[in-house]
């Protein structure tokens, strides 16, 4: 079986909020057992994700918890700043 892959990018209103992001998910790691690999980087003022999984669950179940940390995030950033 192939491995399932998929790449996103946030953006957000500049490259400091991006970098905020950044700083704050590259602690996440994924969990030791995950049959996910996951890799961060901030292009300009996007943070960019790459996800690479063994079945299309694992890749599910990654994305959805990292979307749910961006919008933590993000909603944290509006808020102060």
């Amino acid at each position: 079986m192939s491995k399932m892959e998929s790449t996103v990018s946030i953006p957000f209103l500049d490259e400091r909020q991006a970098m905020v992001a950044y700083n704050s998910l590259r602690v996440e790691a994924e969990p030791a057992r995950s049959r996910v690999k996951r890799s961060l980087s901030v292009s300009g003022r996007s943070l960019v994700a790459s996800f690479t999984a063994e079945d299309t669950r694992s890749l599910r179940v990654s994305v959805n918890s990292f979307f749910a940390h961006v919008v933590l995030i993000a909603d944290t950033i509006k808020q102060f700043g």
